[in-house]
């Protein structure tokens, strides 16, 4: 059986953020974003996750042009100074053609 680690990825964790259509909203985890020459990226072959009530959540909608807009949500105010957490600098991207531009 020829099985790509995007399928696996899919069974254990059922969408995968580059799966949604434009119009198509998920929430995502901070590690799943990446920079390239100092630009954020959000990485196509990772999975979507569930809004996570006690931080800082990060959605996103799927947009025209290859595009995703972003969006910070939390339950609690003073989760709001966290807001550099959300971001990670350390991941950088080396696979050009599967990530969407933020």
């Amino acid at each position: 059986m020829n099985v790509t680690q995007d399928d696996m990825l899919r069974v254990e964790y059922g969408h995968l953020i580059g799966d949604l259509k434009i119009g198509d909203r998920a929430y995502v985890h901070p590690v799943n974003f990446c920079s390239k020459n100092d630009q954020l990226f959000l990485m196509k072959n990772r999975p979507t996750r569930q809004k996570y009530g006690y931080t800082i959540t990060m959605s996103f909608e799927v947009v025209p042009n290859n595009m995703v807009s972003i969006t910070l949500e939390t339950d609690y105010k003073k989760s709001l100074d966290e807001v550099s957490y959300v971001i990670p600098s350390y991941n950088h991207a080396n696979i050009t053609n599967n990530i969407y531009p933020i």
